[in-house]
C-alpha cells in the first residue's frame, strides 16, 4: 500500500522535474523540429546558429541564369561575403515559448529571418562585369517589332528580344539575391533585360501596318496607247519597304522614303521606258520613192521622265485605291509603236534627191526641190526624225558671218530648219555638194509659202540620205572647205545669240521667269499673306515651265551627239542668256 502510493507520488514529480529541466534547457536553444530560413537548428543555441550561418555564408554561391541558356555563378569568395546575423537569430529564439517545448516533439516550427550579410560592393561590380552575359559575343541588342510581308500580307512581327542587360537593374537584382542569400536568380524574371522601343502592340505600328496593307492591295494601270501595263498587288507589295525596326519608335508619321522602295519602282519604270520610249531608237521608214530605210538619229519620239513617273506612281498608291497613272514625259510623240509619228501628216526631206515632200491627210499635197547643207564644208543637213519646233514669219537668221532676212522660218533641229532662200535662183540637183547652205533646207520663196501653210508645230520632219564630207570630196574632186559656223549652232531668230537650239523655247523660258518677277512686283502692294502666296504661285509656275523647256532643249542637243550633262548645261546656258537679254530690254520699274 505504501509502495503503490510512493510510485504514484514519484512519477508526477519526475515528470515535473523533466518538464522544468526541459524548459530551462530550451531557454537558450531552439526546440525540437525547428528550422531557420530552411536550415535545421533543432537544439542549437543562438551562438551555434550564428556560427552555422557564418559557415553557410562562406560556402554561399549564387547561380545566375539568363537568356540563350547562359548561366554563371558568384561565390562568397568573389565578393568577400561574410555573415552579419545581428539580433535576428536571438529575436527568433525569443519568439519560442519554453514551456511548450514538449509540443515540438510532435510539431515542426519554421522561422524566417533576415540573414544580414556583408560583402564588398566594388568586388561585386567587378565580378558582374566579368559574367558571361556581358561578354560582347553574347550580347545582342533588342529589335523593335516591325511590319513584314508574311504570306503576301504585311504582318507585325516581333523582333529578336536580344540579350542586352540593363547594368543598373542587373546590379540591383543580384545585390538583392545575395542579401537574401538566394541560391539562384533568373535575370529574365527579375526584368533585367533591355526591351525594344517598339512592341507589337504599338499603336503607331498597328496603324502603319494597316496603311501598308491598303497600299499593297492597290493595282496600278499604266496606259501606252492601246497597250496597258498592269502592276497588281503582287508587284506593288514588292515596292513597299515594310516598316523598319525603328520607323515607329517615335510614333511619328511615316515618310514616303520610309514606306516606298523608290529604287524598285524606278527599276520597273526604267523597263517601261526601255520598252515604250522611241527617242533615239531605230525606226523603219518607207520613203516617197518606195524605198525602205532605217533611221536612228533625231530628237523625235517618246521620252519618259522616269523620276516624275515614279513620283506619280507613288502618289497614286498613297490613295489606297486602284488607279490609272499616265506616264510623265520630257516629250511626247504622236502615237505609240514603231511608227510613232503621224503617218498622215509629216514632212519628208530626201537629201539624195534634194527634194521635200509634204504629207497631209495621208497624201503628198506638195513637193519641191530644195538645197540642203553644204556637204563639202561638213555642214550637211543631219539625218534623223525631228519635230517641227515652231513656225515664224519675217525674221533674220544669224550666224558668225551672215545675217539672212527670211519670210518663212520653220526650225526642226536646233538652228536647222526650212526657210525661203530668195538669193538662190536654182534648187535641187547636186548644188548642195559644193554650194549648199550652212545646214538649213533652202526653199524657193513660193514653195516656202506652201510648206509653211501645210505643216504644223510638233509634226515629224524625216530627213535622210545625202553625202558626207568625205563622199562630197570624192564626188566633186574638190578639197574640203570650211564656210564658218554651221546652222546647227546658228540661225538664231532676231538678235539672240544664246537661244541656239530653239530660240522660241529659250525665250519662252525667259518669259516665264520674267512673268514670275512681274507677278512678284505686283504683289508688293498686297498684304503679307497674299503677297507671299502670289510670289510662290508665280515662281512655282515659272519653275515648271522652265524645267519643261530645258528638257526639250536638252533633248535637242542630245540628238546631236552631246552627253546628257553637256546637253543640260547648254540648255541652261541658252535659257540664262535669253533671260538676261529679256531683262536688259525690259523698262525699269516706274517708267
Amino acid at each position: 500500500m505504501k509502495k503503490g502510493f510512493l510510485i504514484l507520488f514519484t512519477l508526477p514529480v519526475a515528470a515535473a522535474v523533466i518538464y522544468l529541466e526541459g524548459a530551462l534547457f530550451f531557454a537558450n536553444r531552439f526546440q525540437f523540429h525547428t528550422s531557420l530560413n530552411g536550415r535545421n537548428v533543432s537544439l542549437m543555441t543562438a551562438r551555434q546558429t550564428e556560427a552555422g550561418l557564418q559557415g553557410s555564408a562562406d560556402s554561399y554561391k549564387l547561380t545566375v541564369q539568363g537568356r540563350d541558356g547562359l548561366s554563371d555563378t558568384i561565390t562568397a569568395k568573389d565578393i568577400d561575403l561574410t555573415a552579419a546575423p545581428g539580433p535576428h537569430v536571438r529575436s527568433a529564439l525569443g519568439r519560442t515559448n519554453i514551456f511548450l517545448w514538449p509540443v515540438s516533439l510532435f510539431h515542426s516550427t519554421s522561422y524566417k529571418i533576415d540573414e544580414d550579410v556583408e560583402f564588398s560592393e566594388p568586388a561585386l561590380e567587378k565580378k558582374i562585369s566579368t559574367l558571361t552575359f556581358f561578354d560582347e559575343a553574347n550580347v545582342r541588342a533588342p529589335e523593335n517589332a516591325a511590319a513584314k510581308v508574311v504570306d503576301g500580307k504585311f504582318q507585325i512581327v516581333n523582333g529578336d528580344a536580344g540579350t542586352q542587360l540593363n547594368s543598373d537593374k542587373t546590379l540591383a537584382a543580384i545585390t538583392e539575391a545575395i542579401t537574401a542569400q538566394s541560391p539562384s536568380l533568373s535575370l529574365e524574371d527579375a526584368g533585367c533585360y533591355e526591351s525594344a522601343a517598339v512592341s507589337a502592340d504599338n499603336e503607331q505600328l498597328i496603324a502603319d501596318t494597316e496603311m501598308l496593307n491598303r497600299f499593297a492591295a492597290v493595282t496600278i494601270t499604266i496606259p501606252f496607247g492601246q497597250d496597258k501595263e498592269v502592276a497588281g498587288p503582287d508587284v506593288v507589295s514588292g515596292w513597299l519597304n515594310g516598316l523598319s525596326d525603328s520607323s515607329s519608335e517615335n510614333n511619328a508619321a511615316l515618310t514616303v522614303a520610309d514606306v516606298f522602295n523608290r529604287d524598285k519602282i524606278a527599276s520597273y519604270v526604267a523597263e517601261l521606258s526601255k520598252k515604250y520610249d522611241t527617242y533615239g531608237q531605230k525606226r523603219t521608214f518607207t520613203t516617197a520613192s518606195g524605198d525602205t530605210i532605217s533611221i536612228t538619229a533625231g530628237d523625235y519620239g517618246w521620252w519618259m521622265d522616269q523620276s516624275s513617273t515614279v513620283d506619280a506612281i507613288i502618289k497614286a498608291i498613297e490613295t489606297g485605291e486602284d488607279s490609272e497613272v499616265e506616264p510623265v514625259y520630257f516629250q511626247k510623240a504622236f502615237q505609240y509603236g514603231s511608227v510613232d509619228w503621224d503617218p498622215d501628216n509629216f514632212a519628208e526631206v530626201d537629201l539624195d534627191k534634194q527634194h521635200v515632200y509634204i504629207h497631209k491627210d495621208g497624201k503628198i499635197v506638195f513637193d519641191t526641190d530644195c538645197v540642203s547643207g553644204k556637204a563639202l564644208a561638213g555642214n550637211g543637213t543631219p539625218d534623223g526624225i525631228y519635230s517641227l519646233k515652231f513656225k515664224q514669219r519675217d525674221t533674220v537668221l544669224r550666224g558668225d558671218n551672215y545675217a539672212s532676212p527670211v519670210s518663212y522660218w520653220m526650225p526642226f533641229n536646233r538652228g536647222v530648219g526650212f526657210h525661203d532662200a530668195s538669193w538662190r535662183s536654182k534648187f535641187g540637183g547636186d548644188i548642195y555638194v559644193t554650194r549648199g547652205s550652212h545646214g538649213c533646207v533652202n526653199l524657193p520663196v513660193d514653195a516656202a509659202d506652201d510648206v509653211y501653210a501645210n505643216v504644223s508645230s510638233g509634226e515629224a520632219v524625216i530627213v535622210y540620205g545625202g553625202l558626207s564630207q568625205a563622199q562630197a570630196v570624192s564626188y566633186s574632186g574638190k578639197p574640203a572647205t570650211s564656210d564658218g559656223q554651221s546652222d546647227l549652232t546658228a540661225n538664231t531668230a532676231g538678235n539672240d545669240p544664246a537661244a541656239q537650239a530653239d530660240p522660241a523655247a529659250a525665250q519662252a523660258a525667259a518669259d516665264a521667269v520674267n512673268k514670275a518677277q512681274s507677278a512678284d512686283a505686283k504683289a508688293q502692294g498686297a498684304d503679307a499673306t497674299a503677297q507671299a502666296k502670289a510670289q510662290a504661285d508665280a515662281q512655282a509656275q515659272a519653275n515648271a515651265q522652265v524645267a519643261q523647256i530645258a528638257a526639250q532643249l536638252q533633248a535637242a542637243y542630245m540628238a546631236q551627239g552631246m552627253t546628257p550633262e553637256q546637253a543640260a548645261a547648254r540648255a541652261q546656258a541658252d535659257i540664262a542668256a535669253a533671260q538676261a537679254k529679256a531683262q536688259a530690254a525690259a523698262p525699269a520699274a516706274g517708267q
